[in-house]
């Protein structure tokens, strides 16, 4: 004779099957990021957070309308990076990233295309202190109305990113306070959905003669 299934039973099942199908039905965000966390001349290492348990994959490439490469890490976690290896020096990568819950789950988090670019591409061409050079710099914490520009440089100096939806007209400013070499500036004050290019800039302590800035790049802030 089977013995009866008591009220504790059902009611420690109901739960566990509930909590399960909440966990698979709820849909995917990224959270945090994506931010480049380092970049040499061949490879650079993205990193970014989400809400629940899910994948981990990056597609990128120098064409910011065909990124035909792709890297990832093994599923699961909240926590996701990727090192994308076998890069060009002094090369412009834009990037996507992409989590997205187990199989049968169907739901997924797609950011807005960054760039980073390579450090190098100058060998054997010895430069000067006074001499321009190109930096490499990414945006991160997008939000409708701001993102966040970060960049490293070997000495502490300014920390300027020029800006504007024109990129041949970079006619707007935001700065940090002067003398970190490693540069975080917020730009603010933006329009939703809206692509913006920038240039940042570095210039070392008065009577040095070092300047430093990057290509123009872009970043796309989010839809309300």
């Amino acid at each position: 004779m089977r013995k009866p299934i008591t009220v504790v039973t059902l009611a420690l099942a109901t739960l566990a099957l509930a909590t399960f199908m909440l966990a698979q039905s709820q849909n995917v965000q990224i959270t945090q990021g994506p931010t480049v966390e380092s970049v040499n001349d061949h490879s650079a290492v993205l990193a970014w957070s989400t809400n629940v348990n899910a994948s981990t994959i990056v597609r990128y490439g120098t064409d910011q309308n065909h990124l035909d490469k792709s890297a990832k890490a093994p599923w699961g976690g909240l926590t996701h990076r990727v090192t994308i290896d076998n890069l060009q020096p002094g090369t412009t990568y834009y990037f996507v990233v992409r989590s997205g819950q187990g199989q049968g789950t169907g739901t997924s988090a797609l950011s807005n295309a960054q760039s980073f670019t390579t450090q190098g591409g100058n060998a054997g061409q010895p430069q000067s202190d006074n001499q321009q050079q190109n930096l490499s710099a990414s945006c991160s914490n997008i939000t409708a109305t701001s993102f966040d520009v970060t960049w490293n440089t070997s000495r502490p100096g300014s920390s300027v990113v020029k800006f504007s939806t024109d990129a041949n007209n970079l006619s707007q400013i935001s700065q940090a306070p002067w003398g970190q070499s490693n540069h975080k500036v917020t730009v603010s004050n933006l329009q939703p959905g809206t692509k913006y290019f920038y240039q940042v800039q570095t210039e070392g302590e008065q009577g040095t003669g070092a300047k430093e800035s990057s290509q123009t790049l872009n970043c796309t802030t989010n839809k309300q």
